[in-house]
């Protein structure tokens, strides 16, 4: 049995997932279509904001490998249970590539956050409006930790340099909760509206 990861194994993973978010979508918003209290409310808000954080994450992972293949960029799959597409190794890059690939998962989760954002302005409810904070709050995170880093390489520090201070894991543990926080306080300014 051959368990090298395929693109297609990581499509299939990854529409499985979206799809599974898309009928946990449905399935919450049909269950507060007659109204709702605050508790039923926030069953359904922390998994929506949840699902979008997730979703951007896939579509950040594939922009980051998609950025990387239009330069060349030839990467070895991760393993399905891992959260990264590509493995990468920042020796392998040179700055355009490294920028073009950091620039493509950034543009990914910016699509999925402008698609919530418009969902939740078309339909409203609180299950899309809490699927679109959890967009916002993915892009703000993202943003914190990556836009940092990319403009020191645009500008001339080294890759390496530049990495290894802005994109350790407590820098972005702390970008996390500095989005989470404010999401769940604007999910509950929602609820008591």
């Amino acid at each position: 049995m051959n368990n090298e990861p395929t693109l297609t194994g990581w499509i299939v993973r990854d529409v499985l997932i979206v799809l599974v978010v898309a009928a946990g979508l449905t399935a919450g918003s049909w269950w507060l279509s007659d109204g709702y209290g605050w508790i039923s409310g926030m069953v359904v808000s922390i998994p929506a904001f949840i699902a979008c954080y997730a979703v951007c994450y896939i579509v950040h992972e594939w922009g980051h490998y998609l950025g990387a293949l239009l330069t060349g960029i030839r990467m070895p799959l991760g393993p399905y249970k891992g959260a990264f597409l590509g493995q990468f190794h920042i020796d392998d890059y040179d700055r355009r590539q490294y920028l073009w690939l950091s620039w493509g998962g950034d543009l990914g989760h910016l699509i999925v956050t402008v698609i919530a954002v418009a969902l939740y302005l078309s339909f409203g409810g609180i299950t899309l409006a809490a699927f679109a904070v959890g967009g916002i709050a993915f892009s703000i995170q993202s943003l914190a930790v990556d836009q940092p880093v990319i403009w020191k390489v645009t500008f001339g520090v080294d890759i390496k340099e530049a990495a290894a201070t802005g994109t350790t894991p407590q820098v972005i543990l702390k970008r996390t909760w500095q989005t989470w926080i404010p999401g769940a306080l604007v999910l509950m300014a929602y609820h008591l509206v």
